[in-house]
């Protein structure tokens, strides 16, 4: 009885994974859920990077990182027989997929689509289909299988199955000697009458082309992003470190971002921010701060040192152990409230100004008024002591 129910029940598993089967699309809310990888696109022009954590899906019955050190590869095929004209992407260099020419079926067009690289903890899926676009309706060409057929006429998946869904279905191989353990992977088609397909910026911008299978629940921990990805989406990808988290390298790309040649940065263990005093001198500090085109010649390098920047949200978080009666500080009466707790014992020297005192923001450089945050700008018709800072990177030793 056993070994008649263990082959039906993993069928029934995997039934709706390989065969036709589309999440994106669940018109009647009958579909179960899956372990399996799925994808959604609604537009077949776009460009999108997909991070799929090792830790978020199982394969050969063990989660993926415990796979590490091996290479993956895709096929276009099914997991039973997919023949190395059906690979069309490989993360290794110890051999290459089969040119266009030899490839088979829908893998012709997928090596042109559809790149595969891994990091230290996840795979990467980089899509490109704006000069190959994806199909509307793609023909799988694979006969259903008896008890594939069977299923279909379950009520409980009735209006989810293939037919009227249409999806690329792909198997993700570990690269091993032996048998090449594998997961299923599918990109299904999630295109309404509603959704204009164009590649226009107004279209392309609007909603997310690229989505989260909503059925599979090992898709919760994936990532997508683009189509344009910024340099902290690939700190974020390929190291797990962000700037919304991570105050160094946050200042690291305000200032990559300003500056006006290529630069090379090194991340040091556990940095802890410090505020220190700009080196910007009384002399220069209200010319460089309050103006966007500096009128004295013997203040103009800091203009290309500390550049005009944009407001930043983001702002860091540094230690309150800060240094005191060393800085350079902007004194100012205004019809506002108070800003800070700072006073003149913490000035080395003072600055008075008056409302027309509007500093505009710039690289590297902070407004600290003595409470525990950080200004790139100051309010309007503020009263109070503030310092011009940058939070400068320490490293603790025990």
């Amino acid at each position: 009885m056993t070994n008649m129910l263990l082959p039906t029940l993993l069928s029934l598993l995997v039934v709706s994974q390989t065969h036709g089967f589309n999440p994106c699309n669940d018109t009647d809310g009958q579909a179960k859920k899956t372990d399996d990888l799925y994808l959604c696109y609604n537009k077949t022009s776009f460009t999108s990077t997909v991070w799929i954590p090792f830790n978020s899906f199982y394969v050969g019955g063990y989660k993926a990182e415990a796979w590490k050190g091996y290479d993956w590869y895709l096929s276009s095929s099914d997991g039973n027989n997919p023949g190395w004209d059906t690979v069309f992407t490989y993360t290794g260099n110890d051999w290459i997929p089969y040119k266009e020419d030899k490839l088979q079926g829908s893998a012709k067009n997928l090596s042109k689509q559809l790149d595969l690289t891994q990091a230290n903890d996840h795979l990467i899926l980089n899509f490109n289909t704006e000069s190959n676009p994806l199909l509307e309706k793609h023909q799988v060409h694979r006969k259903e299988p008896t008890w594939f057929q069977q299923l279909k006429k379950s009520s409980t998946l009735s209006g989810t199955l293939a037919g009227d869904s249409s999806c690329y279905h792909l198997t993700l191989f570990i690269y091993k000697s032996g048998k090449d353990p594998h997961h299923f992977l599918s990109i299904c088609n999630n295109i309404t009458k509603e959704v204009n397909t164009s590649t226009s910026p107004s279209s392309t911008d609007t909603t997310p082309v690229l989505t989260k299978g909503p059925l599979s629940t090992t898709m919760t921990a994936v990532m997508i992003v683009g189509p344009k990805l910024k340099s902290d989406d690939w700190f974020r990808i390929t190291t797990g470190i962000t700037g919304h988290t991570n105050n160094w390298l946050l200042l690291a790309e305000q200032a990559a971002q300003d500056a006006s040649d290529d630069c090379m940065v090194c991340l040091g263990p556990r940095p802890i921010l410090r505020v220190v005093p700009a080196p910007i001198g009384e002399d220069c500090l209200t010319a460089v701060m309050n103006c966007t085109n500096i009128g004295n010649s013997n203040c103009t390098k800091w203009d290309r040192i500390f550049s005009i920047t944009k407001q930043e949200k983001r702002k860091p978080i540094f230690s309150r152990d800060v240094t005191p009666t060393n800085h350079t500080c902007i004194n100012m009466t205004g019809p506002g409230e108070r800003l800070g707790s700072l006073n003149a014992s913490s000035c080395l020297t003072s600055t008075e100004v008056d409302p027309s005192f509007k500093p505009e923001s710039r690289a590297d450089v902070w407004w600290w008024c003595g409470d525990p945050q950080l200004y790139d700008r100051l309010p309007g018709n503020w009263t109070g002591v503030t310092v011009a800072a940058r939070p400068s990177h320490q490293t603790l030793s025990h």
